[in-house]
């Protein structure tokens, strides 16, 4: 077997254990706040309750190039895409727990954005105030213009934006 990496002594961390750290519904239900009924608020009661969540060092998949480890995480599970990039995922799962079936998901954060453009649910950044619980679709690449994250806003101020983002740095983590 070749592990992918560049020459070294291979070491049991080399190969993945596809069965280390799998979940279930009743986990993730089990990972749930209690809620409001205000779903803005809810969707970020149940972000807030995920932070510190990431991917699995044991369990992963080597991508294309050979050498990044994209580990599973209990969003690429639920979405039924266990190694997968996990922003729009994370995203899709806490409009879900929090109960807002109703509005568009998807594990890719630029089909994610075109699908709440169709349904006349986005916004771009001038045409709007930012609010707690809206998600702020990131562009990180600006030759392209496409989202390729997705993040829940927690708080905002006249200088400042918070949010809650999946995958920042193989995380669930808060940055403002």
């Amino acid at each position: 077997m070749s592990c992918g990496f560049e020459e070294h002594i291979h070491l049991f961390s080399c190969y993945p254990d596809l069965t280390a750290d799998l979940e279930s519904w009743d986990i993730w239900a089990a990972s749930i706040p209690e809620l409001t009924g205000r779903i803005s608020e809810d969707i970020v009661l149940v972000a807030q309750a995920q932070l510190g969540r990431g991917e699995s060092t044991l369990n992963f998949e080597i991508a294309d190039d050979g050498q990044t480890r994209n580990g599973i995480t209990r969003y690429g599970q639920w979405y039924g895409n266990p190694y997968g990039d996990w922003s729009a995922m994370f995203a899709s799962f806490c409009l879900e727990y929090a109960g807002a079936v109703d509005l568009p998901m998807n594990a890719g954060p630029e089909a994610m954005r075109l699908e709440w453009e169709a349904a006349d649910l986005y916004r771009s950044a001038g045409e709007t105030l930012p609010g707690i619980g809206d998600l702020v679709f990131l562009c990180k690449d600006s030759e392209t213009a496409k989202a390729n994250e997705v993040a829940i806003i927690t708080w905002v101020s006249e200088q400042m934006v918070t949010v809650i983002q999946g995958d920042l740095n193989n995380t669930v983590s808060e940055a403002t």
